[in-house]
């Protein structure tokens, strides 16, 4: 992919949205879309054209940590990093795939993650067939539909905003560590903040912590963490914040609880003049799945695949072959 093709796969990111918001008519208006060409791909872009036209396009980002994992190489692809032109079938998915996996693997990147919008379904059972997994959603609900939201009050409980220092805070990130370490999840991360750096990355990242406590002693017993942008180009929107982190206690857990502090987070949010409100979430965290799907609405989904480490060996061995004929 080069300079060329520029105006072209801006135009896809652009479509797709809009299409986009066709499903999903309460997501932000967005008017300046990102450049798939700004991508750092180590020159692993694809394109796939016919009689001079784009038909679409695949790009993704390096990581030599990817999702935290200590030593192992990916590839992401974000929302603007895949596309394809208004009546390419979602087997052109397939296709851009095939030649950029070449590339991956070869490198030695075993580990692929494409995003696709939650609606693209026919392209999501593509992707399926050749041996992907969803793993990630990104999710949101508009703060003007309170809808299936409890009343934020309790008799032992308040819910605030906790603007003192987040030390209070640090055992429960900690918490949250833990369980995500636990099974069905497995992520176990050499990235764990210590109590400095969690407080460094709070005011860093400028985030707001939304938390509920005992009235009697001010413990902590649950906290969202809000900050201004999430996990893909749409929540950069000025009308939009996003939750990235989120712990209850064991104890607490199927009382209500988390879903009052939600609720008092999006009714809070709405008279500051907020209009949606997203999270990220781990699909095979059920925890997670069980409760932000209650509230939530996903517009995107992030399927991953592994390619068998073999693979380096037996294309090895192909390259090998090639170079004896």
């Amino acid at each position: 992919m080069t300079a060329a093709h520029q105006r072209d796969v801006r135009s896809l990111v652009a479509h797709q949205y809009q299409h986009a918001r066709i499903a999903f008519p309460h997501l932000p208006l967005v008017d300046i879309f990102p450049d798939p060409l700004s991508i750092n791909a180590m020159g692993f872009g694809i394109v796939a054209e016919a009689y001079g036209a784009t038909k679409g396009y695949l790009v993704g980002h390096h990581y030599a940590n990817f999702f935290g994992s200590t030593g192992a190489r990916g590839i992401h692809v974000p929302l603007e990093g895949l596309g394809v032109s208004e009546g390419e079938t979602a087997k052109t998915i397939g296709l851009l795939y095939q030649d950029a996996a070449h590339q991956w693997v070869t490198a030695g990147i075993l580990n692929h993650c494409l995003t696709i919008y939650a609606n693209q379904t026919e392209e999501r059972d593509v992707l399926y067939q050749l041996g992907f997994g969803l793993r990630l959603a990104d999710a949101y609900r508009s703060l003007h539909d309170h809808s299936g939201l409890p009343v934020a009050q309790d008799d032992e409980i308040e819910f605030t905003e906790h603007k003192i220092s987040v030390r209070r805070i640090y055992p429960l990130y900690l918490a949250l560590v833990d369980h995500l370490r636990q099974s069905p999840m497995f992520m176990v991360r050499d990235n764990t903040l210590s109590e400095d750096d969690f407080v460094e990355s709070a005011m860093r990242q400028r985030a707001r912590y939304f938390i509920a406590r005992k009235r009697i002693g001010g413990d902590i017993i649950a906290y969202m963490k809000l900050i201004e942008t999430g996990e893909n180009f749409i929540t950069t929107a000025a009308s939009m914040r996003s939750i990235s982190g989120a712990y209850c206690l064991p104890e607490y857990r199927g009382t209500g609880l988390a879903s009052k502090l939600l609720s008092f987070v999006c009714h809070q949010l709405e008279d500051e003049g907020f209009a949606q409100l997203g999270v990220d979430y781990e699909t095979f965290n059920p925890q997670a799945w069980g409760f932000w799907s209650k509230y939530f609405q996903a517009y995107t989904y992030g399927l991953t695949r592994h390619i068998d480490d073999q693979a380096l060996q037996l294309l090895s061995q192909d390259d090998e072959f090639q170079d004896r004929r």
